[in-house]
């Protein structure tokens, strides 16, 4: 059973945010909600072999949801394989060759977008994701905030250097963020009781097992997005899961994309953009 991640704290350079420090952790309060998630979540005890969708009936919580929802890749300005050729012509043969041999898309999804379209053409790794198995189709991930997207994208650097056998001290990267509109009227709103009882389960930083089960259920029973709370993001962040790229609203992200410096070392990773009117840093930190 996977067991990778650890929650991350983070700590918003910007004016105004509060914060404690609670062991290795810094936290930024952005709400006063996490102390109730934690008495609502404390009051229910699991079932031994039970079924979170069971359990809450959840084919009466499936409801329309909307949303606009951002998400954090790999710099999207620069080509990492133009090096590898000698013109653009040589170029744009390579980049088709690769496009050949990627697994295939559905013929009505070719008509999406790269960044909307990619997370449906693999299966998850040696793992699963949270919601789905090695097994199972992808499902596309992203987050309420650029904050929350950038927790779990700094959580996975964080876990890279740490696994790793190189002996790595730093990693400096760009990231791009974008953002899309959602709607279905088949959702799921995991943040809301009665799934808020689980949320040990659903959001555990460490097993997969109870939220693969869920996932599975939901693909059984038609869900096409879903709401659930980050492991990552120790100020109740939620995450968006779209496990039909019908659900876009669009088949394009939206314009306004935004760049990222990432510095990474085994402590801690930090985020910074160059926005001349709104800059903001973030900082994430965990012990392993």
């Amino acid at each position: 059973m996977n067991r990778p991640p650890r929650k991350l704290a983070a700590e918003s350079q910007k004016q105004g945010a509060s914060e404690h420090r609670t062991g290795v952790y810094t936290q930024v309060h952005e709400d006063s909600s996490t102390e109730a998630t934690q008495l609502l979540t404390s009051a229910v005890k699991f079932p031994k072999r039970s079924n979170i969708w069971a359990l809450c009936d959840a084919t009466k919580y499936i409801a329309p949801l909307t949303c606009n929802a951002w998400r954090v890749v790999e710099n999207q300005m620069q080509s990492t394989t133009r090096s590898l050729v000698d013109s653009i012509a040589e170029h744009e043969v390579l980049e088709q060759l690769i496009e050949a041999a990627k697994p295939s898309l559905l013929a009505a999804e070719t008509e999406y977008h790269y960044l909307l379209a990619t997370p449906f053409r693999y299966p998850p790794l040696k793992y699963g994701s949270r919601f789905g198995t090695e097994n199972q189709r992808g499902i596309w991930y992203g987050s309420w905030t650029v904050k929350t997207a950038l927790s779990e994208v700094g959580y996975y650097r964080l876990r890279f250097l740490h696994d790793s056998e190189a002996k790595i001290d730093f990693l400096e990267l760009i990231f791009t963020a974008f953002s899309v509109d959602i709607h279905s009227t088949n959702g799921l709103d995991l943040t809301k009781i009665p799934f808020l009882h689980y949320k040990d389960k659903i959001s555990s930083p460490q097993n997969y097992e109870h939220s693969q089960k869920l996932g599975k259920m939901m693909r059984q029973h038609g869900i096409d997005i879903f709401y659930y709370f980050s492991a990552r993001d120790t100020a109740s962040g939620v995450n968006i899961g779209v496990i039909s790229p019908y659900a876009f609203a669009k088949k394009v992200p939206n314009p306004n994309q935004q760049t990222w410096r990432c510095f990474c070392t085994r402590d801690k990773v930090e985020f910074s953009n160059s926005d001349i009117l709104d800059p903001e840093k973030f900082e994430f930190i965990v012990s392993f």
